[in-house]
């Protein structure tokens, strides 16, 4: 079975994080461990998980300090195409 990458562009339309894409992935070409810092609601934890995602083999495991927090970005990321 394949799956096909994120379209990063229709996820992050209307996402202040969205014009910092190019600069987590230019980072992730030079570095393995990267830290992403931007305030709440700009759209990290709908678009940094995807990116990695598309990077790696296997599960990309994604904490948050708020159970509620968890679960709906869990509910989010699930349903992104």
């Amino acid at each position: 079975m394949t799956i096909a990458p994120f379209d990063l562009s229709k996820i992050g339309r209307g996402l202040a994080f969205a014009s910092a894409v190019d600069d987590l992935s230019a980072a992730l070409d030079r570095s393995a461990s990267v830290v992403v810092s931007s305030p709440p609601g700009t759209g990290k934890t709908t678009l940094v998980p995807p990116i990695i995602a598309g990077r790696v083999r296997g599960r990309v495991i994604v904490t948050q300090p708020r159970r509620v927090a968890a679960r709906a970005a869990a509910r989010r990321l699930a349903h992104l195409d």
